[in-house]
């Protein structure tokens, strides 16, 4: 999400970057919680919570791309190898 940055406007940076930050960080954070369940209930759980955040930034690349601020290929590329895992 860095080479967002220079794309978007300074008034935008504050709230688009923290939100595709959080949701990013959401994605790994309940990956990593469902793996260390034992349970599959809660295993799959976690991994539900962990694609409903991948989701959140597929929107925010939508939203970006929507607002002239354009795309990061590679953050694309890698939401959509990690939505394959899941």
């Amino acid at each position: 999400y860095h080479e967002f940055i220079p794309l978007i406007p300074v008034f935008e940076q504050n709230n688009l970057i923290s939100q595709i930050r959080r949701a990013s960080i959401s994605i790994t954070a309940n990956i990593a919680e469902g793996y260390g369940k034992f349970g599959f209930k809660d295993k799959i759980r976690f991994y539900n919570i962990a694609q409903g955040s991948l989701e959140e930034c597929r929107y925010y690349l939508i939203l970006s791309e929507d607002l002239g601020y354009g795309v990061n290929k590679l953050f694309k590329e890698e939401l959509e190898s990690i939505s394959r895992m899941l």
